[in-house]
Protein backbone atom coordinates (compact mmCIF):
# COMPACT_ATOMS: atom_id res chain seq x y z
CA UNK A 1 0.00 0.00 0.00
CA UNK A 2 1.16 3.37 -0.95
CA UNK A 3 0.42 6.32 1.74
CA UNK A 4 -1.17 9.39 -0.12
CA UNK A 5 0.48 12.55 1.59
CA UNK A 6 -1.68 15.24 -0.78
CA UNK A 7 -3.62 15.63 2.87
CA UNK A 8 -0.47 17.84 3.51
CA UNK A 9 -0.92 20.63 1.24
CA UNK A 10 -4.77 20.90 2.54
CA UNK A 11 -2.83 21.39 6.35
CA UNK A 12 -0.35 23.83 5.06
CA UNK A 13 -3.02 26.06 3.13
CA UNK A 14 -5.17 26.39 6.13
CA UNK A 15 -2.34 26.93 8.59
CA UNK A 16 -1.41 29.86 6.31
CA UNK A 17 -4.82 31.10 5.65
CA UNK A 18 -5.60 31.23 9.47
CA UNK A 19 -2.03 32.59 10.37
CA UNK A 20 -1.48 29.42 12.85
CA UNK A 21 1.59 29.25 15.12
CA UNK A 22 1.82 25.35 15.19
CA UNK A 23 0.05 22.48 14.35
CA UNK A 24 -0.34 19.61 16.29
CA UNK A 25 -0.71 16.25 14.19
CA UNK A 26 -1.74 12.66 14.99
CA UNK A 27 -2.00 9.63 13.37
CA UNK A 28 -2.46 5.86 13.84
CA UNK A 29 -0.52 2.88 11.33
CA UNK A 30 -3.63 0.74 10.07
CA UNK A 31 -1.42 -2.46 10.38
CA UNK A 32 -0.61 -2.10 14.01
CA UNK A 33 2.63 -0.66 13.66
CA UNK A 34 3.57 0.72 16.98
CA UNK A 35 7.27 1.86 15.60
CA UNK A 36 7.25 5.35 13.64
CA UNK A 37 8.02 4.77 10.15
CA UNK A 38 10.69 6.88 8.22
CA UNK A 39 7.84 9.69 6.91
CA UNK A 40 7.15 9.65 10.48
CA UNK A 41 10.44 10.68 11.37
CA UNK A 42 11.10 12.94 8.89
CA UNK A 43 7.74 14.74 9.98
CA UNK A 44 8.42 15.03 13.69
CA UNK A 45 12.07 16.79 13.02
CA UNK A 46 10.00 19.72 10.19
Amino acid sequence: MNPDYSFLQNIVEMTLKHNATSVILAHNHSCGLQEPSDFDVVMIRI
